[in-house]
């Protein structure tokens, strides 16, 4: 991460390494510090033209003066790359300059497995789309990706393996959620088949997005498996491109007791979370042109059959990387492989 007084950026650190391949875009995350102060924010790259940035004006930027950069395309990138970033304030304009390597991912069968050895910063694992990832330790002094809960938010995304990957294999992953932070509206869980959100210019951030979701998602029973493709709403304020293949609950006795709290008795409207906080639960999704199955149990008992099955599921996206998504809330990522299954 690079830090100074005006600003983040959360997923170049100078000198390091940064992976790409996850997506066509190489999306660049962070925050401006005293935002009320600065008027803009530009980037260039590699000593190419200025280019706007956008602050805070987009759902997916939850904190104030967060900004995203998506005008950056992985083409663009070389061995060793120099971003400069210019803030003008009413005091004038700063300059802060970053140089980093790019390295990319390698291409091929659909193998991956998240390794903390000899890592230091995150974008040397993933590729980040959205949101302040760490790599950390829980009070074990396990290592983890995580997401604190000063940073949660609208989905915190981050994506792993080939843009290319398209189907035939099996994602295990051992997630815990420490806090949920916002009432009535929170998921994590799995991506598959990601595809870059909708591009802006420079002025904008859009979160039209497109990705299949493996996932557990309060407001609906519980678990979930749902494509979506180029999902917004439009002129009517509808919401179009989710298809949902499958939900269930997880917790058929959570669900009903959140069911007679909100709908019978009228006491609230936030759900009674069916995951708990500070509980490892490990997800199973495995991608087959015949079924996709998804598989979700706390750490340290059997596993079950899957909850989720869908048979010849419809590729609604042919192709795209794998990664995790976290929306309000905080989570720590222990384990996330992924491995081809022959069909």
């Amino acid at each position: 991460m690079y830090e100074s007084n005006e600003l983040e950026v959360w997923n170049l650190t100078p000198g390091g390494t940064a992976i790409f391949g996850a997506q066509k875009i190489f999306n660049i995350v962070g925050r401006v510090r005293h935002n009320n102060k600065i008027l803009t924010l530009h980037y260039s790259l590699n000593k190419g033209p200025r280019n706007p940035v956008n602050i805070g004006n987009s759902p997916r930027m939850s904190g104030p003066g967060d900004f995203g950069i998506d005008t950056i395309d992985i083409g663009d990138l070389q061995d060793e790359n120099v971003l400069d970033l210019y803030v003008t304030g009413a005091n004038g304009t700063s300059h802060h300059s970053i140089q980093f390597f790019a390295k990319p991912i390698s291409d091929g069968l659909p193998y991956f497995k998240l390794d903390f050895d000899d890592v230091n910063n995150v974008e040397e694992i993933g590729q980040v789309i959205d949101g302040r990832w760490l790599i950390s330790k829980d009070a074990a002094g396990r290592p983890c990706l995580e997401i604190r809960p000063q940073d949660a938010g609208y989905d915190r995304l981050i994506g792993f393996g080939s843009r290319n990957w398209t189907t035939g294999y099996e994602i295990n992953a051992l997630i815990t959620v420490t806090h949920w932070t916002a009432r009535g509206y929170f998921n994590t869980g799995l991506t598959f088949k990601w595809n870059p959100h909708l591009r802006g210019d420079g002025t904008c951030l859009p979160a039209q997005w497109s990705t299949g979701l493996a996932y557990y998602a309060a407001k609906c029973p519980g678990l979930r498996l749902r494509f979506g493709v180029d999902v917004h709403w439009n002129s009517a304020n509808e919401k179009v491109g989710s298809y949902v293949l499958q939900e269930t609950h997880y917790s058929f006795w959570r669900r009903w007791a959140g069911f007679v709290r909100n709908e019978i008795f009228r006491i609230g409207n936030n759900p009674i979370t069916q995951l708990l906080p500070l509980v490892p639960y490990r997800f199973r999704l495995v991608v087959q042109p015949e079924a996709y199955r998804l598989t979700v149990w706390e750490d340290g008992t059997p596993e079950p059959e899957p909850q989720l099955i869908v048979p010849n599921p419809t590729d609604m996206l042919p192709q795209g990387c794998v990664g995790l998504i976290g929306c309000n809330c905080a989570m720590r990522v222990f384990e996330y492989t992924v491995r081809p299954i022959n069909n």
